[in-house]
């Protein structure tokens, strides 16, 4: 939670425009790049941008700017209103506004959502879109989880570190934004007790570093791609990435947020080419999903506070989405089997047997 002194820390809110931005890429939200995401939420704009938004000879300031020229510390609804009203009494179309409109009320969403900034600017809704997609919160059943990385070929070092990467984040519930950021030294396997652990950044947020113990399946695929990129020649040092990207011209450089969230949607799109998953499951399932897996997975058999405490959620509204998508699917299923029986098939009638043979 943001203490209550100011959002205006340029620190602090660069920190948390970098965390959404991020939380969107996982969700491949962010469709043609993250640059008008950063234009309009951030604090200081490089030099070569300039400092405002101009348009012929007006010149609007962002969000930011304009929250500080106001002394406005602890933003709300009827500042973010008051926000748009400037942005029209400059001259800015229609469309611009309504883009602005759509990225800071998602900013400002993420913030409540994660128990950063608690605020109601999340429910601001100035404007109407007629087809607006709405995601709907998707996670990874443990049956689905299996088919995916059996789907994976980890005969070649980049089908092991996907394997690796999708294993890690289905069954410790970590962001994709968490594993990229891991280093080479961050993977350790204690010998003494035989487990793998991690040393992580869960929400670099929060800033809480943290040794992570996490499952054998997981760790057992991490090691088996580290062992094929040595057979590949490649050796990592200490402050390496843990996860390479293997595009060419990279030399040890992280895979990206971006790259990973395009890899899992590709393997569920060959799941639904062979007819494995349905087609309309392509629209809901992400890279983000398998974090939704393991948090949906621990809310079935753990406690609320027992679930945030190992998933790093800190706002009891999120566990109550997810307690309502749990109930939703097992009511779904019910109706299913309730419907099933119902329509039952005629039995066949045994064939008379033939005099003749």
């Amino acid at each position: 939670m943001a203490d209550d002194k100011s959002l205006l820390n340029s620190k602090f809110w660069r920190m948390c425009v970098d965390e959404f931005i991020e939380h969107k890429l996982e969700l491949q939200h962010i469709e043609n790049g993250e640059k008008d995401y950063r234009y309009i939420l951030a604090d200081t704009l490089p030099a070569r941008w300039g400092g405002y938004n101009v348009i012929n000879n007006n010149a609007r300031l962002r969000l930011f700017e304009w929250l500080k020229q106001n002394d406005i510390h602890q933003p709300e609804k009827r500042d973010i209103r008051m926000y748009f009203r400037y942005l029209k009494d400059h001259r800015a179309s229609i469309a611009t506004i309504r883009k602005v409109f759509y990225i800071v009320r998602d900013f400002f969403r993420f913030l409540d959502g994660e128990g950063i900034y608690s605020n109601s600017v999340k429910d601001l809704e100035p404007y109407k879109v007629k087809g607006e997609n709405i995601h709907k919160r998707e996670y990874v059943s443990v049956e689905l989880f299996q088919k995916l990385v059996n789907s994976i070929d980890v005969a070649s070092v980049k089908g092991a570190r996907d394997k690796a990467i999708i294993t890690l984040a289905y069954m410790r519930g970590l962001r994709i934004g968490s594993i990229v950021r891991l280093q080479f030294k961050d993977f350790v396997y204690n010998m003494t007790d035989n487990y793998y652990q991690i040393f992580v950044t869960v929400k670099k947020m929060r800033n809480e570093p943290e040794t992570m113990r996490i499952p054998k399946p997981a760790g057992e695929a991490i090691q088996k791609y580290l062992n094929m990129l040595q057979v590949e020649g490649v050796e990592l040092k200490a402050h390496h990435p843990l996860f390479v990207s293997f595009k060419p011209g990279c030399k040890i450089k992280a895979i990206t947020v971006s790259s990973v969230s395009h890899i899992v949607k590709s393997y569920f799109r060959a799941l639904a080419d062979r007819g494995i998953i349905d087609t309309s499951q392509l629209t809901f399932l992400t890279a983000h999903s398998l974090r939704h897996g393991f948090v949906s997975a621990l809310r079935q058999q753990l406690g609320q506070t027992e679930t945030m405490n190992l998933s790093g959620h800190k706002a009891v509204a999120t566990m109550k989405r997810y307690d309502h998508t749990i109930q939703r699917k097992v009511l779904e299923h019910q109706i299913d089997n309730l419907f099933s029986s119902v329509v039952k098939k005629k039995p066949k009638k045994p064939k008379k047997p033939n005099p003749n043979t």
